[in-house]
């Protein structure tokens, strides 16, 4: 069974729990590994992933929030200033938000797959569906897409998809 969430029309902050891990030597390793969700985006858009953040941010930061909610609502209690600057950080963690504005920057259906041990539990699988529209665009099954990407999520990190 396939349970299919839109999340067009409602923004989610997610808490980042960072787990406890040995300190790596090599910086720039600790940083692609909170890139990840850019890193997984590049994989389809071929660019590189700090590239990629950026685009993000720049979109955040020159346009209002795309679905019309509070800005502290949408931003997860952060001024769209505050928030973008963080983002802007590799060592930030992407997220439903950055997703999302990856849908309207490139133009794709992204489908993220959550793998986490709960979902196998109960069986079901938990897809997360996202598009790319906004205040000025229709939000409907005809959206046209360049391209539809799957990523995979297990509660902390991202994968492509390479299949």
């Amino acid at each position: 069974m396939v349970l299919v969430l839109n999340l067009t029309c409602s923004a989610f902050c997610f808490k980042q729990i960072k787990k406890k891990k040995k300190k790596k030597k090599n910086k720039q390793n600790n940083h692609q590994y909170m890139s990840c969700l850019f890193d997984s985006i590049s994989f389809f858009v071929e660019e590189e992933s700090q590239k990629i953040r950026n685009k993000i941010c720049d979109y955040m930061q020159t346009n209002q929030n795309s679905m019309g909610l509070p800005e502290k609502v949408f931003y997860c209690g952060k001024t769209r200033e505050e928030y973008v600057l963080e983002m802007r950080k590799p060592s930030s963690w992407g997220g439903a938000i950055e997703i999302h504005v990856a849908c309207i920057v490139y133009n794709l259906k992204i489908y993220v797959v959550d793998t986490r041990e709960t979902s196998k539990i109960k069986k079901k699988e938990m897809l997360f569906e996202y598009v790319p529209c906004n205040l000025e665009t229709k939000c409907d099954d005809n959206v046209s897409v360049l391209k539809t990407i799957r990523l995979f999520w297990n509660g902390y990190h991202y994968t492509p998809d390479k299949s």
